[in-house]
């Protein structure tokens, strides 16, 4: 049975969630959580895409071949999104498995000229704040603008081979991704382009 249809968010929602990924970029490491009504808006890791997308954005959905297909064609009806299958083609990367390298690396990152061209990056995660006990988790270390002193983020279904590939791509600042770690209960945590991000501890 197929998904039902992602409907758009109200104006209230939509100016909520907005301005909660835009602190969370203006705060790296800080926990902020999306507010949503019940109702037709897909899981959790869409919600910032509703918010954020329109018709002037190229959007990617990697995931499982057919939900994802079946997610992004969700999502382009509810914001306008122009759909693409490569990564490297879109302005939005909407990560529904989570972070990979493969996923980072095939991601625009723009130029040191031109870094607006870099992707804005959207992946699921399982818990934000807490390490599970089982399967892939990584504390992070994420210091810079918004985050002086910086802050330890702790992450579930996050490998920690991924935040080394994000600090290494990311290194070229002002060229780099942003990135939003989204968890099912609708809990983020922004890391922008112009922080430093470290593994602090790979837990066994």
């Amino acid at each position: 049975m197929s998904e039902p249809t992602v409907l758009p968010f109200d104006g209230d929602t939509a100016r909520d969630v907005f301005r909660a990924v835009l602190d969370a970029f203006a705060n790296p490491g800080r926990i902020r959580h999306l507010s949503c009504p019940t109702g037709s808006h897909g899981p959790a890791v869409a919600w910032p895409v509703l918010a954020l997308a329109d018709l002037e954005v190229t959007l990617a959905v990697v995931g499982e071949p057919t939900e994802s297909a079946d997610l992004g064609a969700r999502l382009s009806r509810a914001t306008g999104a122009r759909l693409t299958p490569a990564i490297g083609d879109a302005d939005m990367v909407l990560l529904a498995n989570g972070l990979t390298v493969d996923a980072l690396t095939s991601c625009r990152v723009g130029t040191a000229d031109a870094p607006e061209h870099g992707a804005r990056v959207i992946a699921a995660c399982s818990t934000i704040g807490s390490l599970p006990a089982h399967g892939s988790r990584a504390s992070v270390w994420v210091a810079g603008p918004g985050a002086a002193h910086g802050r330890r983020i702790d992450l579930g279904g996050v490998e920690p081979a991924a935040i080394e590939e994000l600090g290494r791509i990311n290194a070229a600042y002002p060229a780099g991704v942003d990135l939003v770690f989204v968890a099912p209960d609708g809990s983020i945590v922004g890391v922008p382009r112009s922080c430093r991000v470290d593994v602090v501890a790979e837990v066994a």
